[in-house]
């Protein structure tokens, strides 16, 4: 799941208008930041499996970046950095949530791969990756939903604003289409890692220049202390 947990990033930006949607965004997607950096290192794997052309996903050994035990570490070690750098613990819970969020979603769509403690310990996940066009239309309800509340709460300005998100939404769901259903066997793990990370990273600083272009819809109060902008 990817466009999936933006719908999650989306919707936690309505519950705090001073934080840039950006960070919301590297808060939900924290987990696969770590898995294409853990991949690239050697710490984690991607695994392409023989039969890639049928099932169209990929399969995965990732005991640190998406178990449940690891996922709830990364959430708390985001949310005491989120707390120290705003001083706003709403930001912070928000930011943790983000994180933890990631698990959840990934539940619907993962075949049984996502551990529960880490290695030899109980797997989960739905396995709607086996209906390859259920797992996208579920993670679109997710992303559409999220979009919903943030422009319900948001005004853009100028060009960007206005419009921007929606062609960006747009080019996100052509993209997650594409590789969900069209995109052809990789290589290997590796480069898979570098093109998701790279992907990941542009999403995120694209996010950031969007929402930097639309506005709270309410004011929200004055404070004195430190935002992540």
């Amino acid at each position: 799941m990817f466009i999936g947990h933006l719908g999650a990033g989306l919707a936690l930006k309505h519950f705090d208008k001073k934080t840039n949607l950006a960070w919301f965004f590297v808060s939900v997607l924290f987990p696969d930041l770590l898995l294409w950096i853990f991949v690239l290192l050697g710490v984690e794997e991607v695994i392409v499996p023989v039969n890639f052309d049928k099932l169209h996903y990929l399969k995965f050994f990732f005991p640190y970046s998406h178990s449940l035990l690891g996922t709830i570490v990364w959430s708390i070690l985001v949310y005491v950095a989120a707390d120290v750098i705003t001083k706003r613990r709403k930001t912070a819970i928000l930011m943790g949530a983000g994180v933890l969020s990631h698990f959840l979603f990934d539940i619907f769509v993962h075949t049984p791969d996502l551990s529960v403690f880490g290695n030899n310990s109980v797997l989960l996940g739905l396995g709607l990756w086996n209906s390859i066009y259920i797992a996208l239309l579920v993670e679109l309800v997710f992303y559409f939903t999220g979009l919903y509340i943030y422009l319900k709460g948001t005004k853009g300005l100028a060009f960007g604003g206005k419009y921007g998100m929606y062609i960006f939404s747009g080019l996100l769901i052509a993209a997650a289409f594409i590789s969900q259903v069209l995109s052809p066997e990789p290589l290997d793990g590796k480069e898979v890692a570098g093109s998701a990370l790279l992907s990941v990273i542009l999403v995120i600083l694209i996010s950031y220049w969007l929402d930097k272009k639309r506005v709270p819809l309410e004011p929200t109060p004055a404070s004195n202390s430190t935002n992540i902008q």
